[in-house]
């Protein structure tokens, strides 16, 4: 089977997976040191936000117009909340790329949820070279990182 044929599959059972609960994937891309927003698109008054790795890891909660509560020492000092529960992180590292999923909840008890692939570029490209990982392996990465999130989101939603 050529990779065609397996990233369409992929795309499919993406598809199959995330679009009976979730509205898919948003895909961000920023550069090494920069600053990046996880912009929430879930509509309704939010209570919290929980977010978490593709490897499972919680490691911040937000509440719209509050101060953000981090859990992992990797993210002190880098991780703020803005008024709708979104996440802005700064100063971007190699390491911060990967999946992330938002477990929203709303004041009326209803849950929900988004995801994010945030890739991350070298900040000293030249020559016209775009990123240090190749496109040709992200779908199957994001498919198993996706897979990851969504039984962490089972565990946690119980």
């Amino acid at each position: 089977m050529n990779d065609f044929c397996c990233s369409m599959m992929v795309l499919l059972h993406l598809s199959i997976l995330f679009n009976l609960s979730y509205a898919g994937i948003t895909n961000v891309t920023a550069t090494e040191g920069s600053n990046v927003t996880l912009q929430l698109d879930e509509k309704g008054q939010k209570r919290d936000i929980t977010w978490v790795t593709a490897g499972g890891n919680h490691f911040a909660t937000t509440k719209p117009d509050e101060t953000i509560l981090i859990r992992d020492t990797r993210y002190t000092g880098r991780l703020h909340a803005l008024k709708d529960g979104s996440l802005l992180m700064i100063k971007l590292t190699m390491e911060d790329q990967g999946m992330y999923r938002a477990n929203i909840r709303l004041v009326d008890g209803s849950t929900g949820g988004q995801n994010f692939n945030l890739s991350v570029t070298e900040s000293n490209l030249s020559n016209g070279a775009s990123s240090r990982h190749s496109s040709r392996y992200v779908l199957p990465w994001m498919f198993l990182g996706c897979l990851m999130m969504e039984a962490t989101t089972l565990t946690i939603l119980r």
